[in-house]
């Protein structure tokens, strides 16, 4: 998710603003695009 939004209190997919730092993303992209999985709300900003 992009850290700048979830401070707002929103989600939004991390390709909205640059990563600077943060940690990876705990699966592979084709996870993230299958329909089967559910919808991940992750945070790599820390908080």
């Amino acid at each position: 998710m992009a850290c700048g939004e979830i401070k707002k209190g929103f989600l939004a997919p991390s390709i909205s603003e640059r990563r600077l730092h943060g940690r990876s993303a705990k699966h592979d992209s084709a996870y993230y695009f299958d329909p089967a999985n559910p919808i991940s709300d992750e945070n790599a900003c820390g908080n």
